[in-house]
Protein backbone atom coordinates (compact mmCIF):
# COMPACT_ATOMS: atom_id res chain seq x y z
CA UNK A 1 0.00 0.00 0.00
CA UNK A 2 1.35 3.39 -0.99
CA UNK A 3 1.45 5.72 2.00
CA UNK A 4 1.67 9.54 1.76
CA UNK A 5 4.38 11.29 3.70
CA UNK A 6 5.57 14.86 4.21
CA UNK A 7 9.00 16.44 4.14
CA UNK A 8 10.45 16.27 7.65
CA UNK A 9 11.30 19.91 7.35
CA UNK A 10 8.00 20.78 5.79
CA UNK A 11 8.37 24.59 5.87
CA UNK A 12 11.76 24.52 4.20
CA UNK A 13 10.58 22.03 1.63
CA UNK A 14 7.45 23.97 0.83
CA UNK A 15 9.35 27.25 0.58
CA UNK A 16 11.91 25.73 -1.78
CA UNK A 17 9.27 24.15 -3.98
CA UNK A 18 7.18 27.32 -4.02
CA UNK A 19 10.19 29.38 -5.08
CA UNK A 20 10.62 27.03 -8.01
CA UNK A 21 7.02 27.56 -9.00
CA UNK A 22 6.00 23.96 -8.31
CA UNK A 23 3.62 24.50 -5.39
CA UNK A 24 1.04 27.04 -4.39
CA UNK A 25 0.04 25.33 -1.15
CA UNK A 26 0.49 22.17 0.96
CA UNK A 27 1.07 19.01 -1.06
CA UNK A 28 1.71 15.38 -0.23
CA UNK A 29 4.63 13.53 -1.73
CA UNK A 30 4.41 9.83 -2.39
CA UNK A 31 7.02 7.11 -2.34
CA UNK A 32 6.82 3.73 -4.06
CA UNK A 33 5.79 0.86 -1.83
CA UNK A 34 8.17 -1.93 -1.03
CA UNK A 35 8.35 -4.69 -3.58
CA UNK A 36 6.91 -8.02 -2.49
CA UNK A 37 7.26 -11.46 -4.05
CA UNK A 38 4.75 -14.09 -3.03
CA UNK A 39 5.43 -17.83 -3.33
CA UNK A 40 2.46 -20.19 -3.50
CA UNK A 41 2.35 -23.97 -3.65
CA UNK A 42 1.18 -25.79 -6.79
CA UNK A 43 -0.20 -29.31 -7.30
CA UNK A 44 3.41 -30.33 -7.88
CA UNK A 45 5.13 -30.46 -4.45
CA UNK A 46 8.47 -29.68 -6.11
CA UNK A 47 7.21 -26.51 -7.83
CA UNK A 48 6.26 -23.11 -6.42
CA UNK A 49 4.67 -20.20 -8.25
CA UNK A 50 6.32 -16.82 -7.60
CA UNK A 51 4.35 -13.63 -8.27
CA UNK A 52 5.48 -10.05 -7.88
CA UNK A 53 3.15 -7.37 -6.54
CA UNK A 54 3.53 -3.60 -6.39
CA UNK A 55 6.30 -3.56 -8.98
CA UNK A 56 4.73 -0.93 -11.26
CA UNK A 57 4.07 -3.70 -13.77
CA UNK A 58 7.74 -4.16 -14.66
CA UNK A 59 7.77 -7.92 -14.16
CA UNK A 60 4.69 -8.39 -16.31
CA UNK A 61 6.15 -6.03 -18.91
CA UNK A 62 9.35 -8.08 -19.01
CA UNK A 63 7.54 -11.40 -19.28
CA UNK A 64 4.96 -10.24 -21.82
CA UNK A 65 6.88 -7.79 -23.98
CA UNK A 66 10.48 -7.52 -22.88
CA UNK A 67 11.48 -10.92 -24.24
CA UNK A 68 11.83 -12.21 -27.76
CA UNK A 69 8.56 -13.83 -28.79
CA UNK A 70 10.49 -16.81 -30.14
CA UNK A 71 12.51 -17.34 -26.96
CA UNK A 72 11.90 -20.53 -24.95
CA UNK A 73 10.22 -20.08 -21.57
CA UNK A 74 11.61 -22.97 -19.54
CA UNK A 75 15.24 -23.52 -18.56
CA UNK A 76 17.23 -25.94 -16.44
CA UNK A 77 20.75 -24.51 -16.63
CA UNK A 78 22.13 -20.97 -16.16
CA UNK A 79 24.22 -21.28 -19.34
CA UNK A 80 21.12 -22.07 -21.41
CA UNK A 81 19.07 -19.34 -19.75
CA UNK A 82 21.85 -16.77 -20.27
CA UNK A 83 21.13 -16.78 -24.02
CA UNK A 84 17.52 -15.74 -23.53
CA UNK A 85 16.68 -14.41 -20.07
CA UNK A 86 18.81 -12.80 -17.38
CA UNK A 87 15.96 -13.28 -14.90
CA UNK A 88 15.85 -17.04 -15.48
CA UNK A 89 19.63 -17.17 -15.17
CA UNK A 90 19.81 -15.41 -11.79
CA UNK A 91 17.09 -17.65 -10.37
CA UNK A 92 18.82 -20.79 -11.64
CA UNK A 93 22.01 -19.66 -9.90
CA UNK A 94 20.29 -20.21 -6.55
CA UNK A 95 21.42 -23.47 -4.96
CA UNK A 96 18.70 -26.12 -5.14
CA UNK A 97 16.79 -24.76 -8.17
CA UNK A 98 16.20 -27.46 -10.79
CA UNK A 99 14.41 -25.48 -13.51
CA UNK A 100 12.54 -22.22 -14.10
CA UNK A 101 9.45 -21.48 -16.18
CA UNK A 102 8.57 -17.90 -17.18
CA UNK A 103 4.81 -17.40 -17.36
CA UNK A 104 2.97 -14.33 -18.57
CA UNK A 105 2.97 -12.70 -15.12
CA UNK A 106 4.73 -15.17 -12.84
CA UNK A 107 7.66 -17.56 -12.49
CA UNK A 108 7.36 -21.22 -11.61
CA UNK A 109 10.43 -22.63 -9.92
CA UNK A 110 11.06 -26.34 -9.49
CA UNK A 111 13.45 -27.43 -6.79
CA UNK A 112 15.72 -30.41 -6.54
CA UNK A 113 14.01 -33.24 -4.69
CA UNK A 114 16.32 -33.23 -1.65
CA UNK A 115 15.98 -29.45 -1.06
CA UNK A 116 13.52 -27.90 1.38
CA UNK A 117 11.44 -24.92 0.30
CA UNK A 118 12.22 -23.16 3.57
CA UNK A 119 15.87 -23.07 2.51
CA UNK A 120 15.15 -21.99 -1.05
CA UNK A 121 12.31 -19.47 -1.12
CA UNK A 122 14.18 -16.56 0.44
CA UNK A 123 17.01 -16.72 -2.11
CA UNK A 124 14.63 -17.04 -5.06
CA UNK A 125 12.49 -14.14 -3.85
CA UNK A 126 15.56 -11.95 -3.33
CA UNK A 127 16.83 -12.76 -6.83
CA UNK A 128 13.48 -11.80 -8.39
CA UNK A 129 13.20 -8.58 -6.36
CA UNK A 130 16.76 -7.55 -7.26
CA UNK A 131 16.13 -8.13 -10.96
CA UNK A 132 12.78 -6.33 -11.06
CA UNK A 133 14.06 -3.31 -9.14
CA UNK A 134 16.99 -2.89 -11.52
CA UNK A 135 15.11 -3.70 -14.72
CA UNK A 136 14.69 -0.75 -17.07
CA UNK A 137 11.55 -0.82 -19.21
CA UNK A 138 12.65 -0.77 -22.82
CA UNK A 139 9.84 0.91 -24.74
CA UNK A 140 11.72 0.59 -28.03
CA UNK A 141 12.07 -3.15 -27.52
CA UNK A 142 8.39 -3.33 -26.67
CA UNK A 143 7.44 -1.54 -29.89
CA UNK A 144 9.60 -3.96 -31.83
CA UNK A 145 8.04 -6.91 -30.05
CA UNK A 146 4.53 -5.67 -30.80
CA UNK A 147 5.47 -5.20 -34.44
CA UNK A 148 6.57 -8.82 -34.49
CA UNK A 149 3.11 -10.08 -33.54
CA UNK A 150 1.76 -9.90 -37.08
CA UNK A 151 4.83 -11.67 -38.37
CA UNK A 152 4.48 -14.21 -35.58
CA UNK A 153 0.91 -14.89 -36.61
CA UNK A 154 1.84 -15.29 -40.27
CA UNK A 155 4.68 -17.63 -39.33
CA UNK A 156 2.25 -19.59 -37.20
CA UNK A 157 -0.01 -20.24 -40.17
CA UNK A 158 3.02 -21.28 -42.21
CA UNK A 159 3.89 -23.73 -39.45
CA UNK A 160 0.43 -25.22 -39.72
CA UNK A 161 1.47 -26.79 -43.01
CA UNK A 162 2.87 -29.68 -41.00
CA UNK A 163 -0.63 -30.53 -39.75
CA UNK A 164 -2.93 -32.83 -41.65
CA UNK A 165 -5.71 -30.23 -41.36
CA UNK A 166 -4.53 -26.65 -40.90
CA UNK A 167 -7.96 -25.23 -40.07
CA UNK A 168 -8.64 -27.96 -37.53
CA UNK A 169 -5.24 -27.45 -35.92
CA UNK A 170 -5.91 -23.73 -35.49
CA UNK A 171 -9.35 -24.41 -33.99
CA UNK A 172 -8.00 -27.03 -31.57
CA UNK A 173 -5.25 -24.69 -30.40
CA UNK A 174 -7.74 -21.86 -29.88
CA UNK A 175 -9.96 -24.06 -27.68
CA UNK A 176 -6.95 -25.19 -25.62
CA UNK A 177 -5.78 -21.59 -25.23
CA UNK A 178 -9.18 -20.24 -24.18
CA UNK A 179 -10.66 -23.14 -22.20
CA UNK A 180 -7.82 -25.16 -20.67
CA UNK A 181 -4.80 -22.86 -20.43
CA UNK A 182 -6.22 -20.36 -17.87
CA UNK A 183 -6.81 -23.17 -15.33
CA UNK A 184 -3.33 -24.58 -15.85
CA UNK A 185 -1.70 -21.15 -15.56
CA UNK A 186 -3.49 -20.61 -12.24
CA UNK A 187 -1.59 -23.60 -10.89
CA UNK A 188 1.77 -22.33 -12.12
CA UNK A 189 1.88 -24.50 -15.23
CA UNK A 190 1.25 -24.10 -18.93
CA UNK A 191 0.20 -26.18 -21.92
CA UNK A 192 1.60 -25.87 -25.42
CA UNK A 193 -0.16 -27.26 -28.47
CA UNK A 194 2.33 -29.18 -30.59
CA UNK A 195 0.24 -30.76 -33.35
CA UNK A 196 -2.71 -32.90 -34.30
CA UNK A 197 -1.75 -35.84 -36.47
CA UNK A 198 -3.67 -37.49 -39.30
CA UNK A 199 -5.22 -39.95 -36.86
CA UNK A 200 -6.77 -37.17 -34.79
CA UNK A 201 -4.32 -37.51 -31.91
CA UNK A 202 -3.53 -34.15 -30.25
CA UNK A 203 0.06 -33.77 -29.02
CA UNK A 204 0.54 -31.40 -26.07
CA UNK A 205 3.60 -30.25 -24.14
CA UNK A 206 3.14 -29.43 -20.47
CA UNK A 207 5.38 -26.77 -18.92
CA UNK A 208 6.03 -25.04 -15.61
CA UNK A 209 4.65 -26.84 -12.57
CA UNK A 210 3.27 -29.55 -14.87
CA UNK A 211 6.77 -30.84 -15.61
CA UNK A 212 7.45 -33.91 -13.47
CA UNK A 213 3.99 -33.61 -11.93
CA UNK A 214 1.98 -36.83 -11.81
CA UNK A 215 -1.32 -34.96 -12.05
CA UNK A 216 -0.33 -33.44 -15.42
CA UNK A 217 -0.90 -36.83 -17.06
CA UNK A 218 -4.41 -36.85 -15.64
CA UNK A 219 -4.90 -33.29 -16.90
CA UNK A 220 -3.96 -34.27 -20.43
CA UNK A 221 -5.58 -37.68 -20.57
CA UNK A 222 -8.87 -36.70 -19.00
CA UNK A 223 -9.59 -32.99 -18.67
CA UNK A 224 -8.16 -31.75 -21.97
CA UNK A 225 -8.98 -34.92 -23.89
CA UNK A 226 -12.63 -34.88 -22.78
CA UNK A 227 -12.89 -31.18 -23.50
CA UNK A 228 -11.50 -31.53 -27.03
CA UNK A 229 -13.62 -34.58 -27.79
CA UNK A 230 -16.64 -32.55 -26.70
CA UNK A 231 -15.84 -29.72 -29.12
CA UNK A 232 -14.47 -31.98 -31.87
CA UNK A 233 -16.30 -35.32 -31.49
CA UNK A 234 -15.53 -36.49 -35.02
CA UNK A 235 -12.00 -35.11 -35.37
CA UNK A 236 -10.14 -35.67 -32.07
CA UNK A 237 -9.52 -39.28 -31.04
CA UNK A 238 -6.97 -38.92 -28.25
CA UNK A 239 -4.49 -36.64 -26.42
CA UNK A 240 -0.89 -37.52 -25.68
CA UNK A 241 1.72 -35.80 -23.56
CA UNK A 242 5.01 -34.80 -25.20
CA UNK A 243 7.83 -34.53 -22.68
CA UNK A 244 9.53 -31.17 -22.24
CA UNK A 245 13.06 -31.55 -23.55
CA UNK A 246 15.37 -28.56 -23.31
CA UNK A 247 17.39 -28.00 -26.44
CA UNK A 248 21.16 -27.56 -26.25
Amino acid sequence: MIRPFLFRNYSAGLRLATERGKLSGPQYFRRRASLHVYATATPNPHAYKFECLEDDGKLRFYLERGMDLKAPRQFSTPSRARRFSELAEVVLLQNGVDNVFLGDSFLTVQKEKDVDWDDLCEGVEAAIVSFVEEYVVDEEHATTAEAMVDRENSEYFMDQLKHADQVLAAEVEEVIHEKARPHILADGGDVEFVMIDKNGVVHLRMLGACVSCASSTITVRFMIKNMLMHYFPDEVTDCVHVDWDEED
